[in-house]
């Protein structure tokens, strides 16, 4: 494995995303649903710069990942499908320095997609408002960018796990299912044999870290803790435990459950999504 070598790749993956339009399509519907969203101020009362960056945050938390996971579910399986993947692979490259570099190229589409958005944002808000809470946006385009690395990563994981499009798709589409609508309901089944009924402000501390460990709910959590900007849980809320209002109404909490702890859980999503895929990968028939 090489740090030039997946540079090279990573520049090279970008480049294809620019000219396939990725980049391009993932920019303008992020720049267009923030737009919409500074365009909406015009019919509310006066906002406060939380709750505009709480505005920001509600469509955020909810599109993001999917931006994310549509750019990268192919990034692997396409190729491999079409056969460029063992082209690939006949030059000096590992396949550590395949997926890295399909990491890392996927993750700059992001993270630029997201700045684009933010940018209409702020130059939006400017106009309309006639001021910018610049150091809040900074700091939730920041958290965003992170959110957008993680699905990025499971994105390209899944797709170097799957051996058609359509499985990636479906597995695209199962991730996002499982981190952003039923993970509540996945948490309490798995925990429910441990931790027997409890009431909905009863929950022991270890369930509501289980409960942030969806990549989603870590963000929102981490702007809570850390940016000052509130933004509800993307969750059905299947086991009817407030998250969020509980840990809002304590003084303290332990440093497990705290903002900052959620930076080392989205950084652990990514390693632990580009290590599991890897092992899958590396032995892999690309037939």
């Amino acid at each position: 494995m090489s740090a030039r070598r997946i540079g090279v790749l990573a520049w090279k993956d970008f480049d294809e995303a620019i000219r396939s339009r990725t980049l391009w399509a993932s920019s303008a519907f992020l720049g267009a649903l923030l737009g919409f969203v500074v365009l909406t101020t015009l019919i509310r009362p006066a906002l406060s710069a939380r709750e505009l960056l709480s505005l920001f945050a509600v469509p955020v938390v909810w599109f993001v990942p999917i931006v994310s996971l549509v750019a990268g579910y192919v990034s692997v399986v396409g190729e491999r499908k079409s056969g460029s993947l063992k082209l690939l692979l006949g030059v000096p490259v590992s396949r550590a320095d395949v997926l890295l570099g399909k990491i890392v190229g996927r993750s700059g589409v992001i993270v630029v997609s997201v700045a684009v958005g933010f940018l209409v944002a702020a130059a939006l808000s400017l106009v309309v408002m006639g001021s910018v809470p610049l150091v809040g946006l900074f700091g939730l385009f920041v958290a965003t960018a992170v959110l957008g690395l993680v699905y990025a990563s499971l994105a390209v994981s899944v797709s170097a796990l799957s051996t058609t499009r359509n499985r990636a798709m479906i597995a695209a589409i199962g991730l996002y299912a499982l981190f952003n609508l039923v993970w509540s309901g996945v948490t309490r089944l798995v925990a429910s044999p441990v931790t027997g009924a409890f009431s909905p402000t009863g929950a022991p501390d270890w369930y509501l870290f289980a409960r942030l460990l969806s990549p989603s709910a870590a963000y929102a959590r981490l702007l809570h803790g850390v940016v000052g900007v509130d933004v509800p849980i993307p969750d059905l809320g299947m086991d009817g435990i407030p998250v969020m209002a509980l840990l809002g109404a304590r003084e303290s909490v332990p440093v497990y459950l705290s903002g900052w702890a959620m930076l080392l859980v989205l950084a652990a999503w990514i390693c632990v999504a580009a290590a599991v895929s890897y092992l899958r990968f590396r032995d892999a028939d690309l037939g």
